[in-house]
């Protein structure tokens, strides 16, 4: 699991203090689209009047983050939560992901998307431009990611992985079908990944349709781009034909 907490204020680390209480592995990321660490708005006439010094309006040392194994994200207003997606989106242009054990998430649409920096790390060895690691029993299917151009040089240009299910909880591994990519612009040459995880849980139907890298067309699953173990199912290749 990895849970969102937008908020610095007394709610919000009350918050991240009984999650890490009830949960000691999963991650935390905590939002503030202040500077500062917690402290206490009420304490700042006393500061201004320069009845107390700085450090006291702070409600926690400066390691309260790192004693409960946080992320605190700093000047990053959250402006839109988006369920079905699982991601937050920040003032900044900066989107969060966050996780659930839902039984099902289908029919999103990511589009139109230009994608300057990816951040973060990833229990399945780095970061891609976007993915989808199914780290639960859920079944995640009819995805389109379409007219979306990747600016950075990622390590991986795109991942669909399922996991065991046991980093969240105890858990089954999910399913993965349905992915479409249409019009998908990479600039730099990187891996592709697709992981199923056993017989019973695969990858499935992954259609890559009218996607360049570097400029050129992808149109097979080319050995020194693909990285695709034996549970997965049917990738193909199409080419948009535009009638004269």
């Amino acid at each position: 699991m990895h849970y969102v907490i937008i908020g610095n204020g007394g709610a919000g680390t009350s918050a991240l203090q009984t999650i890490r209480e009830l949960d000691k592995t999963s991650d935390i990321t905590i939002l503030s689209r202040e500077q500062y660490p917690a402290y206490s708005p009420c304490s700042l006439p006393n500061l201004i009047a320069r009845e107390i010094d700085e450090p006291t309006i702070f409600r926690f040392d400066k390691k309260f983050y790192q004693r409960n194994n946080a992320k605190f994200l700093k000047h990053s207003e959250a402006i839109q939560v988006l369920p079905k997606l699982k991601k937050i989106k920040l003032e900044n242009g900066i989107t969060i992901g966050f996780e659930t054990n839902g039984p099902v998430v289908e029919d999103v649409v990511v589009r139109n998307c230009d994608i300057l920096q990816a951040r973060g790390g990833s229990r399945v060895d780095g970061h891609s431009a976007f993915s989808i690691i199914c780290d639960g029993p859920a079944t995640i299917r009819n995805i389109l990611y379409e007219d979306i151009r990747v600016e950075e040089d990622v390590l991986k240009l795109f991942e669909l992985h399922i996991t065991d299910g046991t980093k969240y909880g105890i858990n089954p591994p999910g399913h993965i079908k349905d992915i479409h990519l249409k019009d998908i612009q990479w600039t730099s040459l990187r891996p592709i990944i697709l992981y199923g995880f056993d017989e019973s849980h695969r990858i499935q139907n992954v259609k890559f349709e009218n996607c360049t890298i570097e400029g050129e067309l992808l149109d097979n699953p080319r050995p020194d781009i693909f990285n695709v173990n034996d549970f997965v199912d049917h990738v193909t290749f199409e080419q948009e034909v535009i009638s004269e």
